[in-house]
């Protein structure tokens, strides 16, 4: 039956969906020749809402596979994947294929699709972010295209697996997934810590356009106290930027800060990415992409610059702290103005009593 996973984050959900569906895929292929295997195509299809997300995961499942010991592989297609890489996973399809809607979109609608004919199982990760707005409409639209694509081949749909940290509505987000969807939801995670910096500003209410620089002392002497690495959202790519040099400037030199958003070239994101697994990086400055569920243990301290948009993202930046069972998730929020000290005060008692908001389907 189709499934709903909902878990505090941190809690190890990744894990506990697919291990099960890696034990019974490994059982199988040990029980059949590699000629029958190189047939069978993609077992399981893992879909997540961002490209950082879905290259993070892909390596946890790696990391799975060579756990248990089996000859099962994985693939990672995205809008970041190579032609000569596209071409191999055509030639010998890996049991299992992570990628975004879109991505899986674009494969249903070209001869590629053939691959996600023996598709049994579709794991959507972040489903409140999946599920939401138009693109939740469309990515309905979607998996029910790729049902049909199995049915063609007298086999089951693949049932679907749903995860997620923030669920609500939990009966409307169910449905989306699937008529009769079973709901697992598994309670006992630490309620996070939020603070609020004090408000350090020359004025009340500053020129919008330098509204952010009241807020870099603050930042910058929080970075330079904690050990490990400091993760620092804003809102937008150019902030981003703008917050990565301000930040080199008032550091040492040591201090080595990064910036991490989704109009980097794939290169530059991987050069982020493995600064932040040999815990090169004293700060990282990032947008919304590296909100949604992506694993970053080195990650010692969060701040939110400026008041989030909604619960949902606060709760999300905070995962990022220590991000393992066991720890509590910690966010200091910035605020740059008066009326910004307003909203970032709402914002915090309104998550510490855990008030998410509804996903707009």
């Amino acid at each position: 039956s189709p499934l709903l996973v909902v878990a505090p984050t941190g809690s190890g959900k990744t894990a506990a969906v697919m291990l099960p569906l890696l034990a019974l895929l490994d059982d199988e292929l040990r029980a059949t020749s590699s000629s029958e295997g190189s047939a069978r195509g993609v077992r399981v299809l893992y879909l997540a809402p961002v490209r950082a997300l879905v290259t993070g995961h892909g390596e946890r499942i790696r990391e799975m596979i060579d756990g248990m010991g089996s000859p099962l592989r994985v693939g990672v297609r995205t809008g970041d994947t190579s032609s000569s890489e596209r071409a191999r996973i055509l030639r010998s399809p890996p049991e299992i294929l992570a990628t975004t809607p879109e991505t899986l979109g674009v494969i249903l609608g070209t001869d590629a699709r053939r691959i996600l004919a023996n598709t049994r199982a579709v794991v959507l990760d972040e489903v409140h972010i999946l599920a939401a707005g138009k693109r939740g409409a469309l990515l309905s639209a979607t998996l029910e295209i790729l049902d049909a694509l199995v049915r063609r081949g007298d086999r089951p749909p693949p049932r679907r697996v749903a995860m997620s940290a923030t669920v609500h509505p939990l009966e409307t987000l169910a449905d989306w997934v699937s008529p009769e969807t079973l709901v697992v939801r598994a309670g006992g995670g630490l309620a996070p810590a939020l603070d609020l910096a004090d408000p350090v500003m020359d004025a009340a209410f500053p020129s919008a356009g330098w509204t952010w620089r009241t807020a870099l002392p603050t930042v910058a002497r929080r970075v330079a106290k904690m050990d490990g690495t400091s993760l620092v959202f804003v809102g937008a790519r150019a902030r981003a930027e703008q917050w990565t040099l301000a930040l080199r400037d008032v550091l040492p030199a040591r201090m080595s800060v990064a910036c991490f958003h989704g109009s980097l070239s794939p290169e530059e994101r991987a050069a982020v990415a493995e600064g932040l697994a040999q815990k090169a990086l004293r700060a990282v400055v990032a947008t919304s992409g590296l909100e949604a569920g992506v694993d970053l243990p080195s990650v010692t301290q969060v701040m939110v610059v400026s008041s989030p948009p909604s619960v949902t993202r606060l709760l999300q930046a905070a995962g990022h702290t220590n991000h393992k069972p066991k720890y509590t998730p910690r966010a200091t929020v910035i605020p740059t103005s008066a009326h910004d000290l307003v909203r970032c005060t709402t914002i915090i008692h309104t998550s510490r009593r855990g008030e998410i908001e509804p996903v707009e389907m």
